[in-house]
């Protein structure tokens, strides 16, 4: 029970932070330009500098690769970080497709005997970084933990843990880090940080996160009105960092930084295969009452779902009902979620699968038996190669439509009204950016939600 629980939750947030946007399937464009900052670089030895590499078109995603003509004098690592190392003069290139750029960096000699005060505290962006009983397991991670000053030392995340991928010096400002984190559920990797300052006054820390590249920076608010921050690296857009006061007392911090990566996509857990006679579906007419009282009624009567009060928003009349632990072999669904006060639009209902493990399904005869079974068989499409396969009502006006969240961790059926002027991936984007504003969250509340894996 107390893991079918978790993983319910964690759909629920898949349904209430997930976006399903999707890209165009297009091959994508060559890189037209290639720039790198800073050009010039001094550093003094044991000293770091994040080196930065715009690639246009912008708006495309490009794998930027950084090498050092001299490691003798300074080295580059995979994301750009340049390390000092003996006194001299290197050339950093940055490459993409057949364009290039180059940084020069100068080491002087280091007048203070090696100290760190100049040296980058946070910890190697190395998300798969792994950790046995004792400690992590890669040599690059070790021998620049023992660079920083930080030793290999055990502690908790949200109390959870002990995580033995943890390194601690309470003398730094970042204080500890953790490597070899990954929540599953959420589809990505982590590596939490830990600064003596606070998100008020972190003037160490924020010049620390311009060097990897964190230079552009937005504020919000959690449900609990708590303040954090959160980046996208301007060198690598796939690593974000998000900051919050959370202290931790085992090892005396106040401020959290978690930086995040997606994992490789990989199959959905499922409970079961495709129940193609299962009759499930959440009620499209009864949303449109917009009457609590019967959209509780119907799912009474159905006898699948029981209502989550916590986590539904009755004052918009949105309702979330969560499948029954017994009710799971019977029921391809896992959660309903009636939104009867969209942001705009029509009322929909968002219900995340426990039976879809990979867009290939999507293309399996029993699924359009489910959809035909629960009266939305009819002018039935699915494509395993675009990601989606739908069918409509009897009015061919109400659309069902199922397809996998972008980060990969649900398959989620979306019921809804389809305008005339919009199309079923608008309608996609649309009803979770209106569900998403619904339910709002920071990164960290919602690790804490998650039991964190160690590899």
């Amino acid at each position: 029970m107390k893991k079918l629980s978790a993983i319910l939750f964690a759909a629920l947030l898949v349904v209430g932070l997930g976006s399903c946007e999707r890209e165009s399937s297009d091959v994508q464009p060559q890189p037209t330009s290639l720039t790198l900052a800073p050009t010039e670089v001094t550093l003094k030895v044991g000293a770091t500098q994040q080196l930065t590499a715009t690639v246009e078109p912008t708006d495309q995603t490009y794998t930027v690769t950084f090498t050092s003509d001299n490691e003798q004098v300074a080295t580059v690592n995979a994301k750009g970080l340049v390390t000092a190392v003996a006194e001299g003069t290197a050339n950093i290139t940055a490459k993409v497709g057949d364009l290039t750029a180059k940084s020069v960096v100068t080491v002087s000699k280091d007048d203070n005997g090696g100290t760190v005060t100049e040296t980058n505290e946070l910890p190697l962006l190395m998300f798969d970084a792994t950790a046995d009983n004792n400690s992590v397991t890669n040599q690059e991670v070790l021998d620049y933990e023992a660079k920083i000053g930080r030793t290999a030392q055990a502690f908790k995340i949200w109390d959870q843990g002990p995580f033995a991928g943890g390194f601690v010096n309470k003398d730094l400002t970042i204080m500890g880090v953790v490597y070899g984190l990954s929540f599953p559920s959420l589809g990505e990797w982590v590596i939490p940080a830990f600064s003596k300052e606070s998100l008020a006054n972190c003037p160490k820390t924020m010049a620390m996160l311009a060097k990897y590249g964190f230079t552009r920076f937005e504020e919000g608010k959690d449900k609990d009105n708590k303040p954090f921050k959160t980046s996208v690296c301007d060198n690598d857009p796939s690593i974000s960092v998000e900051l919050a006061d959370d202290p931790n007392d085992e090892i005396g911090s106040t401020l959290m930084l978690l930086f995040s990566k997606p994992m490789p996509k990989q199959d959905i857990q499922t409970f079961h295969d495709i129940l193609p006679n299962a009759k499930d579906f959440p009620s499209y007419t009864t949303v449109l009452t917009k009457d609590i009282a019967k959209i509780k009624e119907f799912e009474t009567t159905l006898g699948l779902r029981e209502y989550n009060a916590e986590k539904s928003k009755e004052d918009l009349k949105n309702l979330i009902f969560l499948t029954k632990e017994t009710s799971i072999p019977q029921s391809n669904f896992l959660l309903a979620y009636y939104v009867c006060t969209p942001e705009k639009g029509t009322p929909f209902i968002n219900n995340v699968v426990n039976c879809i493990k990979n867009e290939q399904d999507f293309e399996d005869s029993k699924l359009k038996d489910w959809f035909t079974t629960n009266g939305y068989g009819n002018n039935f499409e699915a494509s395993a190669a675009k990601g989606y396969a739908l069918g409509f009502d009897a009015t061919g006006k109400i659309m069902a439509q199922i397809f996998i969240s972008e980060n990969g961790a649900a398959a989620l059926l979306q019921i809804g009204e389809k305008p005339a002027n919009m199309s079923a991936t608008q309608m996609r984007s649309l009803a979770m950016k209106q569900h998403q504003k619904m339910q709002t969250l920071s990164k960290t509340q919602h690790r804490k939600l998650h039991q964190a894996r160690r590899r």
